[in-house]
């Protein structure tokens, strides 16, 4: 994979900022000895954001906020020297995992191939000291091969080279943007709801402001609303031949559950499972849907598909790809091994009902061995019986931990 020569390479981390003191007290301990030169653009601070930068040896340069995301990104990026540059905000921190040193970084850039542009990164969204969310971020990316655009949710576009990023296997962001106070989630709504709104007055078509709306409002509980957006993404995006967020199913599902509409829910979930059968959000989507309708199938089939491609995301995390992924935790591998677990428990159970009828059927020998076959096994599952009839159960009581995810 290496480059010949290995030769070495310097790294810059460009950052955008306002009024983010208290932020950067977390984020800028983690940099240290990260990388050659930090960048910072500050778009009219007015707390210590400026003298915190300036004491961590940062290049600080001023630009007035104008209301656009990708302007301030490109200009952090345009005074960067580094032969890589490494996106950061000031709302998140770095881990550097699997023993890896604060050199690691440059030294693993080092040895990639000439035409590898851009570089993932494992990004977890934390909310109240708990993941809420995880995916791979490309943060990552050679000087002179990327340009951002969209006022908001600003987008990464690579202008040379290969477009597919690698996965950097020892670091990882926490992000914190969204664990706020109420006040700040008033204001951060405030500003997002008002530039993507904007993004679509100026473009009507554009179908990554219209999906980012829908993802907001579901995120406020505003579902009626939301169902009104995806109603219009869906007819944009086939009218101007613009491929589906793949993200937009699972959303799609939860809107339409708040709103008790059953059926769409299922569209929306089967649809999404025919094009992203091993994606683990629609997987759990479908356990809590079959939970849901009482659908034993749908439950089972949604259980064992998680457990799986969980499994397969723990052991080659660019599996999961770019998207935000909701239920990459092992809080969710348990939902689903309880809810299984219950649905085999609830068949057998079943079964042996059948069974018992069946048995009067059977020759006396016959019956008799096998009602003591059957009261060995559920002794040792801590179940007595008087024949095959339950008089006494040491087995904890069932309850639904839908509402505990």
């Amino acid at each position: 994979m290496g480059n010949s020569g290995r030769k070495p390479v310097t790294l810059s981390i460009c950052m955008m900022v306002k009024d983010e003191a208290e932020n950067l007290k977390r984020l800028l301990p983690s940099l240290e000895g990260i990388a050659d030169e930090l960048i910072v653009v500050d778009t009219g601070s007015t707390d210590d954001t400026m003298k915190i930068v300036k004491s961590a040896g940062a290049k600080i340069f001023e630009h007035p906020w104008e209301d656009d995301f990708s302007k301030h990104r490109n200009q952090s990026i345009s005074y960067a020297t580094g032969d890589w540059i490494f996106i950061v905000d000031a709302d998140e921190e770095l881990f550097l995992e699997n023993a890896a040193s604060k050199g690691s970084l440059k030294a693993w850039l080092a040895q990639l191939p000439d035409d590898c542009m851009s570089v993932g990164v494992v990004l977890s969204d934390v909310q109240q000291n708990t993941q809420a969310m995880r995916f791979n971020s490309v943060r990552l990316f050679r000087n002179g091969a990327i340009k951002y655009s969209g006022i908001i949710h600003n987008t990464p576009t690579i202008t040379k080279g290969k477009p597919d990023a690698v996965l950097c296997p020892f670091v990882r962001l926490n992000h914190y943007g969204y664990d706020l106070t109420p006040e700040k989630q008033v204001q951060k709504r405030k500003r997002t709801e008002g530039l993507l709104l904007r993004r679509l007055d100026a473009k009507p078509d554009d179908v990554v402001a219209l999906f980012y709306l829908i993802q907001a409002y579901t995120a406020y509980g505003e579902f009626k609303r939301a169902s009104e957006y995806i109603d219009r993404y869906v007819e944009t995006s086939k009218r101007t031949g613009v491929k589906f967020n793949g993200s937009i199913y699972c959303t799609a599902v939860s809107v339409y559950r708040n709103l008790m509409q059953k059926d769409k829910a299922r569209q929306w979930l089967l649809d999404g499972l025919r094009e992203f059968p091993k994606d683990l959000d629609l997987l759990m989507n479908m356990t809590e849907y079959g939970v849901w309708v009482q659908d034993m199938d749908l439950m089972v089939n949604g259980a064992k598909g998680f457990l799986r491609t969980y499994e397969e995301y723990q052991k080659n995390p660019v599996l999961s790809g770019n998207r935000f992924t909701y239920s990459n935790s092992p809080e969710h591998a348990c939902y689903c091994m309880f809810h299984l677990s219950m649905g085999m428990f609830q068949q057998g159970c079943y079964m042996l009902d059948k069974l018992t009828t069946k048995l009067n059927e059977t020759n006396f020998d016959f019956r008799d061995g096998l009602i003591g076959d059957t009261v060995k096994v559920l002794s040792s599952l801590g179940i007595h019986r008087d024949g095959l009839d339950i008089v006494e159960t040491n087995v904890p009581k069932v309850v639904n931990l839908s509402s505990r995810r």
